[in-house]
C-alpha cells in the first residue's frame, strides 16, 4: 500500500503532536545546509501558488534545531542530504499547497467554536481530572516554540484539510466477504509433507567416456574459461583507524569545555505542587493552612473544593512564564500566595530544590577529546589524502606511503572480476559488499604496475589499489581442465536425474501414502512439516529454509494429495498438501477486527494518495530541479 498522506503533509504534524508532543517534530528537522543562496526562481509552482526559496528555507530552518537536538548535534549536512529530507519537505509543501488551493476553490470554512472545541478535546491538554488545562496548554506550546495564534491557525488548517480529504476516506470499507476470504486465506493452517531429492545421491549408469567429455568441453568452452586474475596490493584509508593519529592538545580540550559548558550543566530544578480553587476566598484559606506548615495535600483536605496536583520536578522552561519568576524565587516550603489563573485561583509551593550543577573538565575530558577528533577528522582525512596523492605522484612507493602514515598494505594474490580468487573462494569475504565491489572495480580499471587514484567509498572511507600483476583470461586445453570438466558433467547429469525422478513422483503419486512408498523405494525420507499458513511462510525463516519462494507459492494452490516440485541448492524438493486444517473466523474475532481495520486503513491511504496525486495533476505541479539543486548545495 502507498505511504500515508499523513506522513507527507507538513501541517499534519499537529495531529501527531497530540499523541507524542515532542517526537513528532523529528521527521521535519534538517541541518542548515541552505546558505548563500539569495533570491531566485520558485523551487516549484502549484497552480497559482509558488513555493519560493524563502518558504522552503524557512520550513527547513525552523525544524533544524529539533532534529539536531534529537541527534545530539551529530547530524551533518551530508547525512541529511543522503536521507533525502529536503526532497521530503518540498513534497510536503507541494501536497499541502494543492490541498489548500482545493479547500479555497470549494470555499470550505471552519468556525471559531469548532476550533476551540477541538483543542479543548485534545487529551494532551487535559489534566488528571480530564478537564482542559490552559497552563498545561501554554507549557506544551512554549516547550515547542509555538505561539497560540500559530497553533490555532494550524488547527484550523488541519480541520479544513479533514473536511476535504478526511470525509473522502471515512466511508472506504472493503466488502466483508472479501475481507473474510482474504483473512482466511492468510491465516488458515495447512499440513504438508515433503521429500528432498539430493542430486549427490543420484547414481549414474556409467562414468563418462573421454570422448563424451571432449564433446561436452567443445560445446561449453565458455564455461571452463579461466577468467582474468589480478594480483593486487590494497591500502585502506579507514577514518576510524586514522582518527587516532589526530593530535588534540590540552588547551584545545579546555577551550572546547568552556564553549560547551552549558551542555554539561544541569539547570536548577524545583519540585512544585499546585492547588487550584474556584474562588479566591477558598484559595486564601488554603494559603493560611500552608503558612502554618501544613503540607499542600493536607491543606487541600483542610479546605475542601480544591484540586491538588504534584507537578513534579521542573526547570524554568517547564513552567508558564507568568509564574516562573515567583516559583524560582521561593525557599523550600514557601508558596506563591494566590494567583489568578485561566481555570481558577491557584497556589504554587516549592517542596524541594535541586541546585544547578556542572560537570568538571576532568569528568568530560575523554568525551571532549573524542568529539574534537571527530570534528577534525574530515579536514585531517582531506589533507592526508592530498599528501598521499602528492607523494605517489612524486614517485613514492605505496609501501613508503603506508609507513609514513602508519597504514597497512593487504596483499591479495588473485582476484577475478566477480571477487573470487583462483580457488573460487570470495576475496575479502568479511568486507562490506560496497567496499568489496569498489576494490574489484579499481583492480580491473588500473594498469599493471600502477596505483589507482584514491577512491572515496562513503563516510570518509577510501582505498588505493595497486595492480602487481595482471593475468589475462584464457581457454585451457582439455587436459588441463579435464578433472573440472568431468565433475561439471557429472553434477549436471545427477541434477538432471534428480529432476526426472521428481517429475516421476509428481505424475505417479496421488496421496501421502503413495509419496511415502515411492520415497522408501528410492531410499529417500518423507518429512512431516508442522502446519503453517501463508502469513507464517512470509515471516518465519524456519519454514522458508530449504524451500524456494516458488514452491511455497505453488504449495498454497495445491489440493490434498497433489504435489509440486522445485529445484533447491542440492537437487529438488517435492511438497504435497496433506490437508487443510479447519478454520473458523468466529474463533479469531479480535484478530479479524484488527486485520479488517488495517486493511481498510491501507485502502483509505491508497485512495487519499491517489486523490492528492490527481490534485497535483489538476494544479499542474512543476518542480524547478535546477533551483532545488542550488538550494541544497
Amino acid at each position: 500500500m502507498m505511504q500515508s498522506l499523513r506522513d507527507q503533509s507538513g501541517k499534519w504534524f499537529i495531529k501527531v503532536l497530540f499523541g507524542a508532543i515532542i517526537a513528532s517534530f523529528g521527521i521535519f528537522g534538517i541541518s542548515d545546509f541552505i546558505r548563500g543562496y539569495g533570491a531566485m526562481k520558485p523551487l516549484a509552482t502549484v497552480g497559482k501558488h509558488s513555493i519560493t526559496y524563502e518558504e522552503f528555507s524557512h520550513n527547513v530552518q525552523q525544524q533544524t534545531a529539533r532534529l539536531q537536538q534529537a541527534a545530539k548535534g551529530k547530524l551533518r549536512p551530508d547525512d541529511l542530504k543522503q536521507l533525502g529530507i529536503h526532497h521530503q519537505i518540498l513534497e510536503q509543501l507541494i501536497d499541502q499547497a494543492v490541498i489548500d488551493q482545493e479547500v479555497g476553490r470549494l470555499k470550505l470554512a471552519v468556525s471559531d467554536s469548532l476550533v476551540r472545541n477541538h483543542v479543548h478535546a485534545m487529551p494532551a491538554f487535559r489534566n488528571e481530572a480530564g478537564v482542559f488545562d490552559k497552563d498545561l496548554f501554554n507549557r506544551i506550546l512554549h516547550s515547542n516554540n509555538l505561539t497560540e495564534a500559530k497553533f490555532l491557525s494550524e488547527i484550523r488548517s488541519s480541520l479544513l484539510d479533514h473536511q476535504l480529504i478526511g470525509t473522502l476516506s471515512a466511508g472506504v470499507m472493503l466488502p466483508k466477504f472479501y475481507l473474510e476470504a482474504l483473512f482466511q486465506g492468510l491465516e488458515e493452517k495447512r499440513e504438508f509433507v515433503s521429500v528432498s531429492i539430493p542430486a549427490s545421491k543420484m547414481t549414474l549408469k556409467a562414468e563418462p567416456t573421454e570422448e563424451e567429455l571432449k564433446v561436452y568441453f567443445d560445446q561449453n568452452k565458455a564455461q571452463f574459461t579461466i577468467p582474468e586474475y589480478r594480483a593486487i596490493s590494497l591500502l585502506r584509508l579507514d577514518p576510524k583507524a586514522m582518527q587516532k593519529n589526530i593530535i588534540i592538545t590540552q588547551e584545545e580540550i579546555a577551550q572546547e569545555y568552556e564553549r560547551r559548558k552549558p551542555e554539561f550543566t544541569e539547570p536548577e530544578r524545583r519540585a512544585v505542587g499546585q492547588l487550584t480553587y474556584a474562588t479566591e476566598e477558598l484559595a486564601k484559606k488554603a494559603v493560611d493552612r500552608l503558612n502554618i506548615g501544613r503540607p499542600m495535600a493536607a491543606a487541600a483536605r483542610d479546605v475542601p473544593g480544591g484540586t491538588f496536583k504534584d507537578l513534579g520536578t521542573l526547570t524554568h522552561n517547564e513552567l508558564p512564564e507568568k509564574i516562573v519568576a515567583q516559583v524560582f524565587s521561593l525557599a523550600v516550603g514557601k508558596n506563591t500566595g494566590v494567583i489568578e489563573g485561566a481555570l481558577g485561583w491557584q497556589i504554587y509551593q516549592v517542596t524541594k530544590i535541586e541546585h544547578e550543577t556542572t560537570k568538571s573538565l576532568e569528568e568530560v575530558k575523554g568525551q571532549l577529546e573524542t568529539d574534537l577528533r571527530s570534528y577534525k577528522l574530515g579536514e585531517y582525512l582531506h589533507q592526508t589524502k592530498n599528501k598521499i596523492e602528492d607523494a605517489l605522484a612524486g614517485g613514492a612507493t605505496l609501501a613508503e606511503v603506508t609507513q609514513t602514515y602508519g597504514l597497512v598494505i593487504e596483499k591479495i594474490p588473485s582476484v577475478d572480476n566477480t571477487g573470487l580468487d583462483a580457488a573460487n573462494k570470495p576475496v575479502l569475504a568479511m568486507m562490506e559488499p560496497e567496499l568489496r565491489s569498489n576494490v574489484v572495480e579499481q583492480a580491473f580499471a588500473t594498469a599493471e604496475g600502477m596505483e589507482s587514484p584514491i577512491t572515496e567509498i562513503k563516510d570518509g572511507y577510501a582505498i588505493i589499489v595497486r595492480v602487481e600483476k595482471a593475468l589475462p583470461s584464457y581457454v585451457p586445453e582439455f587436459a588441463e581442465a579435464k578433472s573440472k570438466i568431468a565433475k561439471t558433467w557429472t553434477d549436471e547429469k545427477r541434477l538432471q536425474a534428480a529432476g526426472d525422478l521428481a517429475q516421476t513422483f509428481i505424475k505417479n503419486v496421488k496421496s501421502v501414502n503413495d509419496l511415502d512408498s515411492f520415497a522408501k523405494t528410492h531410499k529417500l525420507e518423507l518429512t512431516q512439516l508442522a502446519p503453517f499458513g501463508r502469513a507464517d511462510a512470509d515471516k518465519d525463516a524456519k519454514i522458508r529454509q530449504g524451500f524456494s519462494s516458488d514452491i511455497l507459492r505453488r504449495a498454497f494452490i495445491l489440493k490434498p494429495g497433489q504435489a509440486a516440485a522445485s529445484p533447491n541448492p542440492d537437487g529438488f524438493t517435492i511438497i504435497m498438501l496433506k490437508r487443510v486444517l479447519p478454520f473458523n473466523i468466529a474463533n479469531h474475532t479480535e484478530k479479524f477486527e484488527i486485520f479488517t481495520k488495517n486493511i481498510n486503513v491501507m485502502a483509505q491511504k491508497d485512495l487519499l494518495a491517489s486523490y492528492v496525486q490527481g490534485l497535483r495533476q489538476a494544479y499542474n505541479v512543476k518542480i524547478n530541479q535546477e533551483a532545488l539543486n542550488k538550494a541544497i548545495d
